[in-house]
């Protein structure tokens, strides 16, 4: 069971970044932490709640793998709107028919060792179903052309009749120089995020990682509009692991838009669909996202968006 825990902690560290990413950010090179979408703000970068002005909510699906889907639900909510949000979210990764595998033993309780390859041998014991859930409580604010944001997030773990619980701290901030150009910062699991299984002395650590993006929006006529976007990311630990990232939207008329991205380990695209029925929403945003490339991370993902 424990072997089981550490070859799915892995897999799930590997795609722990995007997994619940709207599709607008993943079709931009999944690393957009300025001007995120504020009912995704939470998970992104909370300093984002500091722009709601109405409640706002959406829904992701995305299949990362053949057999594992991730959901998202996300909502932003206007204390003193433009000034002060916050936000709720749940996020939840499910994994079906995952291998559970067990260390042979000898009669003398020795490890079998496989001769040609000095490693422990392993059996197949069973299935299961693995869930990875995330509940996360944000706040923003927003100071002049500065916006600060705190989240707290919950983590829970359930397969294989294991269970495990975390507590995690994300700080972001977003710094508008211009009306063209804005600058975000976020630092994710503050002191490190763990990961404790009830009934084992197995712990997952998430190391904090920081993410910043530069967001650029130029002039380019009266019905098109467009940005850049990018951007870095790195353990705070370690420089060993950075992450390059960017993308690019163009839109028409604030209804279209088309989105390109890149990453270290992909290339994205997407498209975005914006409609504003006064009568019974202020605004309904449908975006979608495809990533290319050989990484562990969802392949495309689909985002529903209304505002009220």
């Amino acid at each position: 069971m424990l072997l089981s825990i550490l070859v799915w902690l892995a897999a799930l560290t590997a795609v722990r970044a995007s997994e619940f990413a709207g599709a607008k950010v993943l079709s931009m090179g999944g690393g957009l932490v300025a001007g995120v979408p504020v009912e995704n703000a939470a998970f992104l970068n909370p300093s984002g709640l500091a722009d709601t002005t109405n409640f706002s909510t959406s829904f992701s699906q995305a299949k990362i793998l053949s057999d594992t889907l991730a959901f998202q639900i996300g909502t932003a909510i206007p204390l003193k709107a433009g000034k002060w949000g916050i936000g709720i979210g749940w996020g939840s990764l499910v994994a079906r028919d995952q291998v559970q595998t067990e260390l042979v033993r000898d009669a003398n309780g020795q490890l079998v060792v496989d001769p040609l390859t000095g490693l422990a041998l392993t059996r197949l014991t069973g299935f299961f179903t693995r869930n990875d859930n995330q509940g996360i409580l944000s706040v923003g604010y927003r100071w002049g052309g500065l916006r600060l944001g705190l989240s707290g997030k919950y983590l829970l773990t359930q397969f294989g009749g294991l269970k495990g619980r975390g507590f995690g701290t994300d700080l972001g901030a977003n710094v508008q120089w211009t009306k063209r150009v804005d600058w975000g910062l976020v630092f994710y699991d503050l002191g490190d995020t763990k990961l404790r299984f009830q009934d084992t002395d197995f712990n997952e650590t998430y190391p904090s990682t920081a993410q910043t993006t530069l967001l650029l929006k130029p002039a380019v006529g009266k019905d098109f509009s467009a940005c850049l976007a990018p951007g870095l990311g790195l353990p705070l630990k370690s420089r060993s692991a950075v992450r390059w990232n960017g993308g690019l939207e163009v839109g028409y008329r604030g209804s279209l838009f088309l989105r390109g991205g890149v990453n270290r380990d992909r290339s994205s695209f997407g498209v975005g669909l914006v409609a504003h029925p006064a009568k019974v929403f202020r605004e309904v945003r449908v975006d979608y996202a495809f990533l290319g490339g050989t990484g562990t991370g969802p392949p495309s993902r689909l985002t529903i968006a209304v505002t009220w």
